[in-house]
This record gives C-alpha cells, sequence and structure tokens, in this order.
C-alpha cells in the first residue's frame, strides 16, 4: 500500500495485491469505494511520489513457458492517472523486491524511488545477498542512478535525517534519532541515531520474546507501551498515512485493521477488505485524504472518518424485510417479507419466506404464505439426533374480525441445492409469536402459552414481567418455578447467567431479577427479586449474546460475558455482566464523573437514569452508564487530574481501566 494525491484521485491510496491495482479511498463509514485496474501480474509492493505523477511496483510475473525462470520480478513505472505500464526494470533471476519507498536525501531536492531487494536462491534457506536500488523518474521514465550490493536481504527501507535506513537481515544500516526497530526473534526496540559519532545506540527494549513481522511508530512516547491484538494468519505489513491531520497505521494482511491513537491510547479499526498486500495515502481532488490498497485483482481507493461507525451496505429488496436470520452452513439468510399489492384490492399485501444468498444478496428461493398470514419468528436450528440445520418460522393468521390471532403455523425448512424445501409444519391453535431450540426440540410461544414441539425457560409475557418455567423431561409438561410479581409490559426478555435475568419493558427502562435458589420456603424460591433497574430511553425488541468487537487476546475484556441489545430506534448497545471489583471501581469513577460533566440543557444525570413508570420511579440501581464511563478519556488534563486525586488512582491507570472497558464495544 502506498498513499498518493492527483487531481482525479485526492488523498487516496495504491493497494497492490496478486494480479491487480487497486486505487482507494476510506469513505466516512470507513467503507472502500472500489476501482479496479487489471495488471495481468501479481502486484507485490507499491509507492506513489506526487512530484512525477506515477507510482512504482514491484511485481511477479508467471512464465510457464520456461521452466528455469518461472518467476519473473519487475520494477514497474505506472502513470497515477491511466494506470498504464510506462516504464519497467527487470530484476535479476532468482531476485525478489522486498520493500520500496519514495524519498528525497540531504542536500538534494530531487526525489527518488528506492527499493530493496533480496536474492532468494532454492539452496539457501537465508538470503545472503541482496541490493538497494535507487531510480529516479526522468520523461515518464525509470532511470537507475545507483545500487549497493549487501549481504543479506534488504527486509525494510526508510527516509531518515537525509538519509537511507536499510534493514538487512537483522541490522539496521544507514547510508551516506528514534528509530523502532522490529526484530524478527527479540520483539521491539527503540534505538536513537548518535549523529556526532555516526552510530546507533540501544535506549529501550521490549523484553518479550515475540517473532516480529511489523513495526512502526504512531508518536513519541505511545509505541513502548505493549498492546497485543490478533490481527489475522498472515505476515502483517504496517504503513504509517496521515487523515484529519492525525497519524495513523494501516495493517495490510489478511485482516486489514486500522490503528491509530487517542488520548495516548490505540485504537483498532477493522477495514472491510480481505487480504491486503499494500497500502498508500494519496490526494486529489476527486479522492482527497485517501487510500489506495492493493488486493487480489483490484485496486481499491477509500477515506477514513472521524470516527468509527458501522459499516453499512443497503440491499434495495422492493419489499419490507421484518425477520431475518443467518444460517452458515448454507451461507444464506432467510427472511420473512411483505410486499403491498396495489392491483388487488383483496390482496393488498402479500407475504413470504425467500432466501438469499449471503454473498450476492440476491432472492434464490421463495416460499409464499397465506392470504392474511404473517411470518412472526424465525430461527435456524437442528434437532435431537438429526446433524442437519433446519430454518423454522413461526406465523400467525391475523384476520381482519379477531382481535387475536385464532391460528398459525410452524414451519420447517430445509435448505437444499439452494431451494427453501418445506418439510413440516404444524397448525396452532394461535399466533406462533416466538420460537427458540431447546435440548433439541423447538420451544414455542403460542399466544399466551408456552408449548414445546417433540430445563429453565424465561419467558416475556406482555402484561407480567418475567417468569421461570423448567421442562420436566419425565412427564413432558412445563411448569412454572418462579416469577416477578411487579407488572410490567414487557419487550424482551434474555437469561444472562443460572440465577440472573434480563428484562426490557415499554418504558423504556431494563431490569434484571434474581432467582432465590437458597430460600427457606417454597414463596421465597417461587419469587424473582428485582435486583438491577436503570432508565436506558430506548424501547428494546431484542436481546442476543454476543459481541460486535474483535477479543485481544491479552484482555480481560474477553472474559466479560456480554448482550446485545436492540431498539425500534435501530440503537445497537451492549450490556456487559461486570466482576464485582471493576463494576465498584467503576461505579466510583462514574459517581465523580458526575461532578465534573454536566448533560446536554443541565439535564441531570441520575434523573435520568433513574427507572421510571406510570406509579413509580426508584433511583438507578447496579446499572453503569458506559457512555458516561468512557468520556473520563475525553476530559481536559486539568479535570483527568481532579478524578484522579478524588479517587487515588493515577491518572494513567484510570485510563488504561476506561479504555479496558470500551474494547467491549
Amino acid at each position: 500500500m502506498c498513499p498518493f494525491n492527483s487531481a482525479a484521485f485526492p488523498d487516496s491510496l495504491a493497494i497492490a495485491k496478486e494480479g491487480v491495482l487497486t486505487i482507494g479511498t476510506i469513505d466516512d463509514i470507513q467503507k472502500l469505494h472500489i476501482r479496479s485496474i487489471p495488471l495481468g501480474e501479481q502486484a507485490r509492493l507499491i509507492c506513489h511520489q506526487e512530484q512525477s505523477r506515477t507510482f512504482a511496483i514491484c511485481s511477479l510475473k508467471y512464465n510457464p513457458a520456461s521452466a528455469e525462470e518461472s518467476e519473473m520480478h519487475f520494477a514497474r513505472l505506472l502513470d497515477d492517472q491511466t494506470f498504464e505500464f510506462i516504464s519497467t526494470y527487470p530484476l535479476d533471476t532468482y531476485e525478489f523486491g522486498c520493500y520500496i519507498i519514495s524519498c528525497c536525501f540531504a542536500e538534494d531536492n530531487n526525489v527518488y524511488y528506492c527499493v530493496g531487494t533480496a536474492y532468494v536462491l532454492p539452496e539457501e534457506n537465508e538470503p545472503t545477498k541482496g541490493r538497494t536500488l535507487v531510480f529516479s523518474v526522468e520523461d515518464g521514465k525509470l532511470q537507475l542512478i545507483a545500487e549497493k550490493e549487501t549481504e543479506g536481504a534488504v527486509y525494510c527501507l526508510n527516509a531518515f535525517n537525509g538519509k537511507l535506513l536499510a534493514a538487512i537481515n537483522q541490522k539496521i544500516q544507514l547510508y551516506k534519532r528514534f528509530i523502532v526497530v522490529g526484530d524478527l526473534m527479540k520483539s521491539i526496540s527503540l534505538l536513537i541515531y548518535k549523529h556526532g559519532e555516526g552510530a546507533i545506540e540501544e535506549r529501550a527494549r521490549d523484553y518479550n520474546a515475540n517473532w516480529m513481522s511489523a513495526a512502526e511508530i504512531l508518536d513519541d512516547d505511545i509505541y513502548l507501551d505493549r498492546k497485543k491484538i490478533s490481527l489475522g494468519t498472515q505476515p502483517i505489513t504496517l504503513w504509517t498515512f496521515s487523515s484529519k491531520n492525525t497519524t495513523h497505521v494501516f495493517a495490510a494482511s489478511d485482516r486489514p485493521t486500522e490503528i491509530y491513537s487517542n488520548n495516548k491510547k490505540l485504537l483498532y479499526s477493522n477495514v472491510n477488505l480481505k487480504e491486503v498486500s499494500h497500502m498508500c495515502p494519496f490526494n486529489s481532488a476527486a479522492f482527497p485524504d485517501s487510500l489506495a490498497i492493493a488486493k487480489e485483482g483490484v485496486l481499491t481507493i477509500g477515506t477514513i472518518d472521524d470516527i468509527q461507525k458501522l459499516h453499512i451496505r443497503s440491499i434495495p429488496l422492493g419489499e419490507q424485510a421484518r425477520l431475518i436470520c443467518h444460517q452458515e452452513q448454507s451461507r444464506t439468510f432467510a427472511i420473512c417479507s411483505l410486499k403491498y399489492n396495489p392491483a388487488s384490492a383483496e390482496e393488498s399485501e402479500m407475504h413470504f419466506a425467500r432466501l438469499l444468498d449471503d454473498q450476492t444478496f440476491e432472492f434464490i428461493s421463495t416460499y409464499p404464505l397465506d392470504t392474511y398470514e404473517f411470518g412472526c419468528y424465525i430461527i435456524s436450528c437442528c434437532f435431537a439426533e438429526d446433524n442437519n440445520v433446519y430454518y423454522c418460522v413461526g406465523t400467525a393468521y391475523v384476520l381482519p374480525e379477531e382481535n387475536e390471532p385464532t391460528k398459525g403455523r410452524t414451519l420447517v425448512f430445509s435448505v437444499e441445492d439452494g431451494k427453501l424445501q418445506l418439510i413440516a409444519e404444524k397448525e396452532t391453535e394461535g399466533a406462533v409469536y416466538c420460537l427458540n431450540a431447546f435440548n433439541g426440540k423447538l420451544l414455542a410461544a403460542i399466544n399466551q402459552k408456552i408449548q414445546l414441539y417433540k430445563r429453565f425457560i424465561v419467558v416475556g409475557d406482555l402484561m407480567k414481567s418475567i417468569s421461570l418455567l423448567i421442562y420436566k423431561h419425565g412427564e413432558g409438561a412445563i411448569e412454572e418455578r418462579a416469577r416477578d410479581y411487579n407488572a410490567n409490559w414487557m419487550s424482551a426478555a434474555e437469561i444472562l447467567d443460572d440465577d440472573i435475568y434480563l428484562g426490557a419493558e415499554n418504558n423504556f427502562n431494563l431490569f434484571a431479577v434474581w432467582k432465590n435458589s437458597e430460600g427457606a420456603t417454597d414463596e421465597e424460591r417461587g419469587r424473582l427479586e428485582v435486583v438491577d433497574e436503570y432508565h436506558l430511553g430506548e424501547f428494546v425488541n431484542r436481546f442476543r449474546h454476543g459481541s460486535l468487537v474483535m477479543c485481544l487476546p491479552n484482555s480481560d475484556a474477553g472474559q466479560i460475558p456480554t448482550v446485545i441489545f436492540g431498539t425500534i430506534n435501530g440503537v445497537i448497545g451492549v450490556i456487559a455482566s461486570l466482576p464485582n471489583e471493576q463494576y465498584f471501581f467503576l461505579d466510583k469513577l462514574q459517581s465523580n464523573l458526575k461532578k465534573v460533566i454536566k448533560g446536554v440543557g443541565g439535564l441531570n444525570h441520575e434523573q435520568w437514569r433513574s427507572f421510571n413508570k406510570e406509579k413509580k420511579t426508584v433511583d438507578a440501581r447496579n446499572f453503569l452508564d458506559g457512555d458516561l464511563i468512557k468520556s473520563f478519556v475525553d476530559l481536559n488534563r486539568s479535570k483527568m487530574d481532579d478524578i484522579s486525586k478524588a479517587m487515588d488512582v493515577s491518572v494513567e491507570e484510570l485510563c488504561e481501566r476506561v479504555e479496558e472497558l470500551t474494547r467491549l464495544h
């Protein structure tokens, strides 16, 4: 990857991958606009030079006609407007391009392309020879003006104080003040160049043993603060670029990631591409502040927004999708949809169960529902002693003359050759409002009943809050074990653990109840006690266990269970079950933050978060406001110091603890 800027492609990136050069910008939602430039060979390295309006690439072309020279390697020059090859420098037999940069030297205003190479001989385990090549661009042609043979591969090059810094095998060399080095087996070292002595001295080292593939400087004092994150399974190349006056690092690998620093902490953001081999920034009128990213068959151009947002891609359906479910085994989505038919007065609404390919998002199969039949719920599940996976759909017949549906169906579909096949159906005496896989069976909520088809079950009743049921296998019966006797109009419910159950109700509140398994009497054991209450301010209609973020290997956050919630306003949020020590620490931090952070329009935080409904208002309890807590890192230093003194904890530790919390979402 390399950045470049031109009138046609402002602030863009050129990205090399097998057979393709991709020009791209990263847009405001961190999604990449794509324009493909077929090369006919594999682009391994790419660099942009604004002064000559060119790209230089190191590429590999296969030659099936020659057994001895099956691979041919080149340094090539491309026009950054037409993307046509305009000059070629063939590398020697067995010589590979390892690194490429554009730079200038002390007391020389010209700009040069510098290429580091390695001779990869079949009989050698490690290259013992390489070259550093310096090219100028004259009249649109690559001109070799200097070369230096080295006793090893030139794995990395960088411009440094008007000189050329080269990493040769495991050595650092300067040609003709702080340097960060990623040693293959010894992790990161911080070096300083002593100009008067012409020597390089090690100043600091990370003594953890890491097999390094890349290292980069973000700013002056955070690069020795150890962070660890998994970025895929392939070797990683790091490239710096500037966006919105901030330095970012692009990690090119099979799971490309943008890395940047905010308030002395490292943040990571996935890029919605796969297997990026190279990147460079560039800037032009059409693509300001952009990146060009090379991947297989494509050159992608993108821009990066100021903040992290969800990647959004709209798939026009031409009808209203009411329910959706993904099935990994068949690589499909199943949806229940509604389509209006203005041509028919009797059938103005038509309802379907449809199958979509999860790569192309095209309709590949359709099952039409009956007249007046609505899809109410859909899941993907399997059954006992059956390894196949099925889509199960619950429906209701909504007749104009009925206040409550008296009929519904449970439909079971398999996916065979990309088609929906109805393999079982069961008519019910009411709407099938909810379905769930349960001990190899299908659990269905039908109007006001819970039924099992063919051990703890939590039910959110519309008017009667949360109930805990148990399935007695020997008797084939479902029995109520405990309930919350408060009146709550429920919108969603979820099990957090064996004894704690989460609920959402129609006054935009969240609450949790506790099952007292050790109660002395049947009455105590049969009552679910409310232990947590909180005003969210959003109408929640779904809870799901899981997470939307990558898990850091060395982070405690990955061990914290989380539940995702979705609301009718399109909000997606996370609820995390924190350990006691972390909860009490963050509760104290939240109390101190409320003293220095005032709500918009003078809104009182405690009043806003109080559990509130028609006949009950109580202070929030056992819930923390994650948005308030993470705002600590955005405070100015003086306010941070005030909170630090009040808690008797250093600012650095507070930032680290808050950063750990932000990794949950």
